[in-house]
């Protein structure tokens, strides 16, 4: 019996000890962010996307999380690290690129890294959205990490960057080990109110940083950059959600204009963007990670396409797809599901490179259906 009691003990113990250690791991470890300054907290409180009474920023129409009985907790995180289903990741590499030395040497260029990071080359400046090169998780080796790849791109191949666009502090677009390494090759970072504090935290200089609110517009050089609402949500811990903003950008240069969707459900804030903003040369818009359990805030290829109509783009460049396992579809599955919805309407063209590949937008758009020959 006094065997077994001590035994208990040190179970209580261990117990304890890994507990204060998460505890102390979520409260003190930079990769989940900072907190606004009192410059920040005070654009954030006046905010019309801003609710003070629930001190937190709000979608333009009623979009709950969670639209099932599904519950998101810590555990169902991990439990789905294990339990992977047959062809929601490719089984053998994916056919990639390296990224060629004068990729962007000419304004028009476009490199597609896989989801959400693509390299750009507006008004003789180098463009980068959300630059994720590791995984999609807190843990440097646990969590969602990227496809299996012929060439896995670094940040080392990467030209020097005018302007990283960070569309929410979401892990699949925010990278904490990234961010530091991309610093070291860029001039400016634009994100929405609150993300600031992330960066900053990880070493970032303020004075790189412009931090925008919905509608609200910055110059860098000839290029116009807005900040444009989106359908979403925010936040790198469980029980803070929703304290920094989230949002796409319209990128406007003299001779090109692009609009970048970043994370979004459908909603009526598309047709509200196309009045303000439209035409569009190339619209990069999201199509993947969607799932009935969060309906509101990815959309299904059908609602892709929806949204296009909604935007009146005509030459698009698919994102969110092609690099994470992060929900129940297979992986191909966004891609060919939107391909064979837009069947019967030749006035949109998808671009479909591979990862890695450069490719003009005002050139013949690549579109080699090349995940047809990965496993």
């Amino acid at each position: 019996m006094k065997k077994l009691l001590k035994i208990l003990k040190w179970l209580a113990i261990i117990v304890a000890l890994l507990a204060l250690a998460a505890w102390t791991f979520i409260n003190f470890h930079p990769v989940f962010g900072g907190k606004p300054d009192e410059g920040s907290l005070k654009r954030i409180q006046a905010s019309k996307a801003y609710n003070r009474a629930l001190g937190k920023f709000e979608n333009q129409e009623p979009t709950p999380l969670i639209t099932s009985d599904y519950k998101p907790s810590l555990w169902n995180w991990v439990a789905r690290m294990f339990e992977s289903q047959q062809g929601q990741s490719p089984a053998t590499p994916m056919p990639t690129v390296p990224l060629a030395a004068d990729a962007m040497q000419k304004n028009g260029n476009i490199v597609w890294f896989g989801h959400s990071t693509v390299l750009f080359r507006l008004d003789n400046q180098t463009f980068l959205t959300d630059p994720v090169f590791y995984n999609a998780s807190p843990l440097p080796l646990v969590g969602i990490n990227p496809f299996k790849m012929t060439h896995r791109h670094s940040i080392s191949e990467l030209p020097p960057i005018d302007v990283v666009l960070i569309s929410h502090d979401h892990y699949d677009h925010l990278d904490y080990r990234s961010i530091p390494k991309i610093d070291r090759i860029a001039k400016r970072f634009i994100v929405p109110l609150g993300v600031k504090a992330h960066l900053t935290r990880w070493g970032v200089d303020a004075n790189k940083i412009t931090e925008m609110d919905w509608d609200e517009r910055t110059q860098a050089g000839n290029t116009q950059i807005t900040l444009v609402p989106a359908r979403h949500f925010s936040g790198r811990t469980m029980n803070e959600r929703d304290i920094t903003l989230w949002g796409g950008y319209v990128i406007q240069a003299p001779d090109l204009k692009y609009y970048y969707s970043a994370d979004s459900g459908y909603g009526k804030h598309y047709a509200a963007i196309a009045a303000q903003h439209a035409p569009f040369d190339l619209v990069m818009i999201e199509n993947g990670a969607y799932d009935d359990n969060w309906a509101f805030i990815h959309e299904k290829p059908e609602e892709t396409l929806q949204a296009l109509h909604d935007l009146g783009g005509k030459k698009v460049l698919p994102i969110h797809w092609g690099k994470f396992d992060m929900a129940n579809h297979g992986w191909k599955e966004p891609i060919t599901r939107l391909l064979n919805d837009v069947q019967g309407q030749p006035e949109i063209q998808f671009a479909t490179p591979k990862i890695g590949q450069v490719f003009n937008v005002n050139e013949p758009l690549p579109q080699e259906k090349w995940w047809q020959g990965v496993e």
